[in-house]
């Protein structure tokens, strides 16, 4: 909170670190709401989202003015002190949820006060505000801002309470002021909850060495609020799990003035900490700047009638950057590297040429898909690099008056322009939708992909596109072993692949492996797909963890046993245990012969 001559002003950090968390993950797939799963956030498409924006009285500026000035932002933090009425908010929230900001609204009195002295109506305007938007999954409910007493667990728990209550089930922020500040066991049960910490420049003492603004980010302790030596590191909340395992933090107040009056000596320190540090280091889920504008001195402003001052540039450039960032990490959180991949927000994040539009009623699933009619096309781009192995799906079908035209992919190299011979066209020809996949290795050159549908007659149309990174290299066995390694009697047959020309055969007592870097606490996804031979087989796809020296860490392996003489996919969500140095992927088999294809890590 920003006023003049004061703020109460703390940091409140996550330990992503998601070996101290026992809850058990799976894969976030798009299911229409925000997902929380062990320490990230998901979007209703299923893709990794990191909050960057602002916070902004509404009285004091309006959506277009943010969305021109700000290219990019995916998040507003909207301060109110008077308990509006549900309807005041609509016409920002709509004009921004329809561009795919994040609105979270939240309590903010001013001068601040225990909440026991919360208006009586509180609770029943967080019951409103939830019952009013609760088909809004881009509508957040915040908890009250920066409260003077100590133990803040009561009214998360009845917020959360309020929310929930009216079938809420978008995120809720939770404001706190320590580790030290709640009771740890009172979250367990909750879903889709996130953090809110505030950092400014006092919380280091004002220092300019970049390590000690760091440090305190992750190990300070201060006197916050109510709360005496308040631990607002981040190493002090691995403890603190909730029901979807460690808690995302998102800074909800950071800038260059910890009093509004004049500008920390830290500021850049600051800036950079919260808005580049924390996000690529993974303390954070995002960051919203303090503030769009304010009477009084307003050294924090970001503009000042229409033009960005210093810290509005710093700001606009953070999110561009971290937007930058997030697509160029698809082995981060959600495996899909798309943005809006089943076009439930029309055509935002794609391109297109031709009378290319995003149609209800023909959707391959959730309430839209694009429709490509002759001569149009539909496309989106990601940062990528020569070498990298992707796995694209996608679903597509021809209109039923007919329609000729194909899912592709293809490279561009870093001046935009295709890399000749890269695409890779998907045919699609049959009326109702079938799934089309591959398995892409970027050529030489390669800077980014492009991945869409085009059409040269009739009208198609495409659905619920994933492309992923696979970090194993060879995952179809099209180049024979290589990149792995064997025992036994291993062999690369062709005549029962799975798809392509090739796969692994394992016969009795042998087994295939292949080794890849890892870490401790992050989370993979394996895919592949197995069958025994028609004379029978018993034996398993696998994945397990060696430790630095190479030794295999007990209790680590997980086995998916291969029974059907058909080919099955397996799958299964692991989590790196401590002491992590590499993964091991692979198959064995103890009797007969088993076949193996298409794996897939990432």
């Amino acid at each position: 909170m920003k006023a003049a001559g004061r703020k109460l002003a703390l940091l409140l950090a996550l330990s992503l670190i998601l070996s101290l968390s026992c809850v058990p993950v799976s894969q976030a797939a798009g299911n229409g709401n925000f997902q929380v799963v062990n320490g990230k956030i998901y979007d209703p498409n299923g893709n990794r989202y990191v909050a960057s924006g602002l916070d902004m009285y509404l009285s004091d500026g309006t959506a277009d003015q943010v969305l021109a000035m700000f290219p990019g932002i995916n998040f507003i933090r909207i301060p109110d002190d008077s308990t509006h009425d549900p309807s005041y908010f609509s016409s920002f929230i709509n004009t921004m949820t329809a561009h795919g900001v994040v609105c979270e609204i939240e309590y903010h009195p001013w001068p601040t006060f225990d909440t026991s002295s919360e208006p009586s109506n509180y609770l029943s305007w967080i019951n409103s505000l939830a019952n009013y938007y609760k088909s809004n999954p881009y509508v957040w409910i915040g908890t009250m801002n920066e409260p003077t007493n100590a133990a803040l667990t009561n009214e998360h728990t009845a917020v959360y309470n309020q929310v929930r209550g009216t079938g809420n089930n978008n995120i809720v922020v939770l404001y706190t002021e320590g580790a030290n500040a709640q009771t740890p066991s009172s979250y367990a049960s909750m879903h889709g909850v996130v953090w809110d910490s505030h950092f400014y420049g006092w919380l280091s003492d004002y220092s300019t060495n970049v390590s000690d603004v760091r440090n305190a980010y992750l190990y300070g302790t201060k006197w916050i609020g109510g709360v005496s030596n308040a631990q607002f590191g981040s190493t002090y909340y691995a403890g603190t799990v909730s029901a979807d395992g460690a808690i995302p933090l998102i800074n909800g107040e950071f800038g260059p003035s910890t009093d509004d009056l004049s500008t920390d000596a830290n500021a850049n320190q600051v800036i950079d900490t919260v808005s580049n540090w924390a996000i690529a280091n993974g303390y954070s889920q995002g960051y919203s700047g303090w503030s769009w504008w304010r009477p009084g001195n307003g050294m924090d402003n970001v503009q000042n009638s229409g033009v960005l001052t210093t810290w509005g540039t710093q700001l606009k450039n953070a999110i561009q950057a971290t937007k930058t960032w997030l697509s160029s990490q698809p082995g981060l959180g959600s495996s899909n590297t798309l943005a809006n991949t089943g076009f439930e927000s029309g055509l935002s994040s794609w391109g297109t040429w031709g009378s290319t539009s995003a149609a209800a009623g023909n959707a391959n699933s959730g309430s839209y898909a694009v429709k490509v009619p002759s001569g149009g096309g539909v496309y989106q781009d990601i940062n990528a690099s020569a070498g990298a192995i992707y796995n694209l799906s996608a679903f597509g079908k021809a209109d039923a008056g007919g329609g000729s035209g194909a899912i592709y992919i293809k490279a561009k190299n870093a001046s935009g322009t295709d890399i000749a011979g890269s695409e890779v066209d998907l045919n699609i020809t049959s009326s109702s939708y079938s799934k089309k996949t591959t398995t892409y290795v970027a050529p030489a050159g390669t800077a980014k992909l492009e991945v869409g549908a085009w059409t040269s007659s009739g009208t198609i149309y495409c659905d619920d596109y994933s492309l992923t990174l696979n970090l194993l290299a060879n995952p179809g066995f099209e180049s024979g072993l290589t990149s792995w390694g064997s025992w036994g009697s291993v062999s690369a047959v062709t005549g029962n692949a799975n798809s392509g020309s090739y796969s692994a055969k394992v016969t009795n007592g042998s087994g295939v492996f292949e080794q890849i870097n890892a870490a401790a606490g992050n989370t993979y996804h394996l895919s592949a797909y197995g069958k025994t031979d028609a004379s029978g087989g018993s034996g398993a796809i696998y994945i397990k963890a060696k430790n630095a020296s190479g030794a295999d860490i007990a209790g680590s392996e997980v086995d998916l046993n291969i029974t059907s003489s058909s080919y099955s996919q397996k799958t299964t969500t692991y989590v790196a245990p401590a002491g992590t140095a590499k993964l091991e992927i692979g198959a064995w088999t103890s009797s007969g012969t088993i076949y193996c294809d298409d794996y897939s890590v990432n």
